[in-house]
């Protein structure tokens, strides 16, 4: 499909770090908040009966329910993109809504019917005992998928309005919600650790989505320059959002099928019980690094406009993944690391080991992410949105070599699942790259990227 994208109407001609900056906080805050569910979740089951098998339940329900949400995670990119009208919001809403159903309705069957034990016994191949733990959670769940895609769907509208401060707020809303669900629950009632985090995860996204949702409704009732300029590339139908959105739902569904795939891993090398919980103990900690990036993609997408652009979101991009990946070295040579395992997430002494060494092995993914970001950004903005999906594919490919080499070689699982992730994430980077710089001629025209002709 080969169509013209329209130019932002709330970007100065001259971009500045600051105005970077600007937009940026607000997602980086809203993304490192949504990171302390995992030490907030993993904290509670670890001063709970049977925190080994629940820590490991926990990563299963999480890689179950994050893969099964993919069809809609990607609503934020397509929202902040293409709902450059009240028209097109209306349009949007309706395509949000058809993506949720399905997501919910694919949630159910998984949590609810025999379709369980294949996902996560036959093709995980996780331990009867860890599975059984997992799925009260994985059914509570459930609601999940749904008010994740709705919040996304009317962040993205925030995000073209120029307005990302209610985002931050709103993850304030699901932070106060989770604390206070989870440490009722852990008071009050006598349910598994991997119960108690999945309600207090749901209650928590359905009070962010609620508030989105009226934060939104609030901006749209007032005039909005940045949906109210006229449009030139023609009505925005479903089929053309399906076409929109379909190559970034594939490249989601990819991208997290790789937590499922690394819970498999672990389940066949050696002390898997032990690398299971050490694994989801120490990305707890290693999501909140990576987190901060991932407003990056939105923040390109919304301030892109021209070379000179490029070059400033570009350096913006490298010095913030930098500066995370330095915090991460920081802790393990202070050892503080460990002081946060132990400590904080009140983790045994092997996890605590076993954790320090995936931690230390994964200081660069800040940094990678960081240029990963920037690009996907860069393509999105272009509309060249297959290219992600090819780059992800070249990622999970390089992900299941180390995998199946070190389950073959019987290697360390924390070393392997740390090393495997690096390079699948190196490997995207070099085919966006490529993508980039082979059509970068064709697509970017003098009006910048929304006014320029992309096919994908």
């Amino acid at each position: 499909m080969r169509e013209a994208a329209q130019p932002t109407e709330n970007v100065v001609p001259a971009l500045t770090p600051a105005t970077v900056l600007r937009l940026y906080l607000p997602l980086a805050f809203s993304w490192v908040l949504m990171a302390t569910d995992g030490p907030m979740s993993i904290g509670v089951i670890s001063r709970l009966p049977r925190p080994e098998v629940n820590s490991a339940a926990f990563l299963i329900m999480m890689s179950l329910a994050m893969w099964i949400e993919s069809p809609v995670i990607d609503l934020l990119s397509t929202s902040t993109t293409l709902a450059k009208s009240r028209a097109r919001v209306k349009e949007m809403t309706r395509f949000a809504l058809r993506m949720i159903f399905f997501v919910t309705a694919a949630h159910s069957l998984v949590a609810l019917t025999p379709l369980y034990e294949v996902f996560t016994q036959t093709l995980l191949g996780v331990r009867a005992e860890v599975a059984e733990t997992a799925r009260a959670g994985v059914i509570i769940m459930i609601p999940w998928s749904g008010m994740i895609g709705w919040r996304r769907h009317w962040q993205g509208v925030l995000i073209r309005c120029g307005q990302t401060r209610p985002i931050g707020f709103g993850t304030v809303v699901r932070i106060a919600a989770m604390a206070g669900t989870a440490l009722g629950l852990y008071g009050l009632s006598s349910m598994s650790g991997v119960s108690i985090a999945a309600t207090a995860l749901v209650v928590s996204v359905g009070a962010e989505a609620a508030f989105i949702h009226f934060i939104a409704r609030a901006v749209l009732a007032d005039p909005s320059p940045a949906l109210d300029a006229p449009s030139s590339d023609g009505p925005l139908t479903q089929s053309r959002l399906l076409s929109f959105h379909l190559p970034l739902t594939g490249t989601t569904l990819l991208n997290l099928a790789t937590l499922p795939i690394i819970s498999a891993a672990l389940a066949r090398m050696p002390h898997p019980l032990l690398s299971l919980a050490s694994y989801e103990v120490a990305n707890t900690i290693i999501y909140l690094h990576r987190a901060a990036t991932y407003g990056l993609p939105e923040t390109v997408i919304a301030l892109l406009e021209g070379q000179a652009s490029r070059r400033v979101l570009a350096r913006f991009s490298g010095i913030a993944g930098a500066g995370l990946s330095g915090i991460m070295l920081l802790l393990v040579v202070a050892g503080q690391d460990r002081a946060i395992f132990s400590r904080i997430l009140g983790a045994s002494p092997p996890i605590v080991e076993t954790a320090h060494v995936l931690f230390t092995a994964s200081c660069a993914l800040p940094f990678l992410d960081s240029i990963h970001g920037y690009i996907r950004g860069v393509l999105t903005a272009y509309h060249q949105t297959v290219s992600r999906l090819v780059a992800v594919v070249a990622g999970v490919v390089a992900l299941g070599a180390v995998l199946v080499l070190g389950v073959a070689l019987a290697w360390s699982g924390p070393l392997t699942a740390a090393l495997a992730l690096t390079l699948s994430l190196l490997a995207e980077i070099v085919v966006l790259a490529w993508h980039w710089t082979r059509r970068k001629g064709d697509i970017v025209g003098s009006e910048g990227p929304l006014g320029a002709t992309a096919s994908g």
